[in-house]
């Protein structure tokens, strides 16, 4: 967990640099498949044991359309995305 919680730290602090550089130069973002239903499944999870959390406390339900592998894709940027991911469900919790 503290691994984790380290490798969320540094996307944010990552994510602030990346931030202060847009004034001088627009970013590239790459715009891949990801799949959304695992990436929230996981910030969940580790939400949870994060807020110490019983599991019916924070719940995740998919309602989006899946592909034939039953998975939820979404075009973006991971990094974004997961950003994104974390500041919603960081702000429901509180």
């Amino acid at each position: 967990m503290m691994l984790k919680d380290s490798d969320r730290l540094l996307g944010t602090i990552e994510q602030a640099l990346r931030a202060g550089q847009l004034g001088a130069k627009r970013r590239r973002t790459s715009h891949n498949a990801v799949d959304l239903s695992t990436l929230v499944s996981e910030y969940v999870s580790l939400a949870r044991t994060r807020h110490r959390l019983a599991p019916d406390r924070l719940t995740y339900r998919a309602t989006a359309p899946t592909d034939d592998s039953g998975r939820r894709f979404v075009l973006g940027d991971e990094d974004e995305l997961r950003a994104v991911v974390s500041n919603l469900v960081d702000n429901a919790i509180k």
